[in-house]
């Protein structure tokens, strides 16, 4: 079915029915809404601050679902992420809507026991750093914030390094010589600092201070009314009770945690409250009617329109969209051709007057990616895991779609591996060596050994590429031949066809030999190719000149283009060997040893922990050249691509989807 035919939808009908309607297209998913426009005294509706409202919950639940990730009860494993989202009726989603507020409330709930958890750990690291700066003072019996008596003044503070009384008292005296009434006390020392309090005389404060400042004297920072010993245990308590209000948001969390799977609901929900919304800035409306455009698959009209008029007071108007109307693309595959959709939207969607590549380029894709990675080894082992999973799990759509499309390059590649005698590299042999004393299993290729018939297999891979070049070129002259250009078609691929036969048998035989009569023929069939080439490509010319000299060029880019295109080909066989020689050399490493049992244990460890690797890097390499062989040498020959993906207003949520009640 390739690319389907999209329709223009207009609806109108009334306000009343408006949310109902909406409802109805969210759930169907087939209708891309149109940016509105301006029709007699309709008006649009602007519903941003709800939407700010929805964001603004759906991030309250996020941050909640994170914080009760660790409290909840996990289900399921790795493997059953693979499964589709949930089923639910309208119904059932009527009923499960009806606790959002008591879900948001909850979800607010352990955003703020969680806040309060995280506060006290703040609260807390600021008390013990306060109490890491009163430990030096624990010895002092006085309060930090003491002065001294009616006549003696005490001076509480630290020197930033060791010292002790003498040298304050000493240092002291040689500044003040006139001043006898001084004394010092150690309260605590340290490489780093000491604790002291100097006493003087009041009349003497303000010069001794300034004398101990300039040993580096500082007042202490935090000077309270207590002793230190009592801050440090009164901060204690405090630790004490941010632990206990800690533990107990902890278990408020902890039941809790029954909202974790209910906040997954939340957050669909508010996806599909948030895109209701948006959608709704899409309709005008009067005080009666509003009015809806947008695109619709031709295959799914009827229906909708059907549906939408038996059940509200409304008319459905459907037409071809117009010349300039910027018209989205839906692809319709089948199972074979579908897997690889998403191959071709990495590159574009098909343009207005491109036809779908996919299902053309699925069976080049399969067969280029198994000859890339050609052990038949490593391709049973995809296809029975895979099958494995497509069998087991109820996936989504797209998920399903990309393990298909994995599976058939497994079979692909267990195909080639098998053509090409690749089990593991050459296990079969290694084991029959090496345990049982027979070389019956040297060669087990069914058609031909990539490293024995080297030159033979580049061949094939040239006339692989060239099959899947002309199938380019065919597709090119049959777009032209549909829109009326049948000459211009006829000259695409004619000239192209006849010059590129002629000149294979001269380009493969520099890589093999090749029987006498096809270079007997190859030599007329290349004339009549530069003659036919020289003729038609420089056609849209007016003069004679023009014509040759356009007729030239065209001969000059038609071979180097073409020449260039088939060497890319050789990749076929480059990435092919290195699957297989990369396999042999950890075969190699296995048997290594002398000791069969040895031997054994090595295949088992060594052997695969090699081949996986060599999978897993391979596996990455196909990927890449077979999307490069689809997108540089095939697409370029006939596709534009510019096409749009069709958005539709849709159920775009994560865990749960709708099904149809009867």
């Amino acid at each position: 079915m390739a690319k389907l035919k999209i329709k223009k939808i207009e609806i109108a009908a009334a306000v009343s029915d408006s949310e109902k309607i909406i409802r109805l297209l969210q759930r169907r998913g087939v209708v891309e809404l149109s940016e509105p426009e301006e029709l007699f005294n309709l008006s649009t509706e602007d519903r941003s601050e709800a939407i700010s409202e929805i964001d603004n919950r759906l991030k309250v639940a996020q941050s909640a679902e994170n914080i009760l990730l660790k409290f909840a009860k996990k289900s399921g494993g790795l493997l059953s992420s693979l499964n589709e989202r949930q089923s639910l009726t309208e119904s059932e989603f009527g009923e499960m809507a009806a606790e959002t507020d008591e879900i948001y409330n909850a979800a607010l709930k352990a955003v703020d026991l969680d806040r309060k958890i995280t506060d006290n750990k703040v609260s807390e690291v600021r008390i013990n750093t306060m109490i890491d700066a009163l430990r030096p003072w624990q010895n002092l019996e006085l309060p930090l914030d003491f002065k001294g008596t009616k006549r003696v003044a005490a001076l509480i503070g630290s020197f930033p390094h060791n010292c002790d009384r003498e040298y304050i008292l000493t240092s002291l005296a040689s500044d003040l010589p006139e001043i006898e009434s001084t004394d010092a006390e150690i309260v605590s020392q340290s490489a780093e600092q000491t604790c002291a309090v100097v006493f003087c005389m009041k009349t003497d404060k303000q010069d001794v201070e300034q004398s101990l400042r300039n040993i580096g004297f500082v007042r202490i920072s935090d000077p309270v009314s207590d002793t230190a010993q009592s801050r440090i245990d009164r901060l204690n308590e405090e630790i004490e009770q941010l632990h206990r209000e800690s533990e107990n948001a902890t278990e408020e969390l902890k039941s809790l945690g029954e909202y974790f799977e209910k906040l997954k609901f939340f957050k669909d929900y508010c996806i599909i409250e948030r895109d209701k919304n948006a959608a709704f800035q899409k309709l005008v409306k009067s005080e009666r009617i509003f009015v809806l455009t947008g695109f619709i698959p031709e295959i799914r009209c009827e229906k909708l329109k059907r549906d939408i008029e038996d059940k509200y007071d409304a008319a459905v108007i459907l037409s071809d969209p117009d010349e300039d109307d910027d018209v989205p693309v839906v692809l319709k595959n089948n199972g074979f051709a579908a897997p690889v959709e998403t191959i071709t939207e990495m590159y574009s969607l098909p343009g207005k007057n491109d036809i779908d590549p996919t299902p053309i380029m699925a069976f080049f894709y399969y067969f280029f990616f198994g000859m890339m990675l050609s052990d038949a080894g490593y391709g049973l082992i995809m296809s029975l895991a895979l099958g494995f999973v497509l069998l087991k799990f109820k996936m989504e759509e797209h998920m399903r779609n990309t393990v298909k499309m994995y599976f058939f390059c497994g079979l692909s590649t267990l195909f080639w591996g098998a053509m090409y005698g690749s089990w593991f590299g050459d296990m079969p042999n290694v084991i029959g060596s090496n345990f049982f004393g027979t070389d019956k299993f040297a060669n087990t290729a069914i058609w031909l050994s990539p490293l024995d018939e080297l030159m033979t297999l580049l061949v094939y891979c040239f006339i692989f590429g060239l099959v899947h070049l002309f199938v380019g070129v065919g597709i090119k002259t049959y777009m032209l031949w549909k829109s009326g250009r049948k000459f211009d078609g006829l000259c695409e691929f004619i000239p192209t066809f006849v010059l590129i036969l002629g000149f294979c048998p001269i380009f493969f035989g520099l890589f093999a030999d090749i029987p006498q009569w096809m270079s007997t023929i190859g030599t007329p069939i290349l004339i009549a190719g530069v003659v036919l080439v020289v003729a038609t490509a420089g056609r849209s010319s007016k003069s004679i000149v023009g014509k040759i000299g356009g007729g030239l060029y065209g001969l000059y880019n038609l071979v180097s283009g073409y020449l260039g295109d088939v060497l890319s080909y050789a990749r076929l066989l480059a990435l092919g060997l290195s699957t297989g020689v990369i396999a042999q050399v950890v075969n190699m490493l296995c048997v290594l040893p002398s000791n069969n049992v040895l031997k054994l244990i090595m295949i088992i460890v060594v052997g695969a922990v090699g081949h996986t690797m060599n999978l897993g890097i391979n596996l990455i390499g196909a990927y890449v050249h077979t999307n490069r062989l689809q997108y540089v040498e095939f697409f370029s020959k006939f596709y534009d691509g510019g096409g749009r993906a069709m958005h539709p207003l849709k159920i775009n949520t994560k865990y749960y989807k709708f099904k149809e009640e009867n």
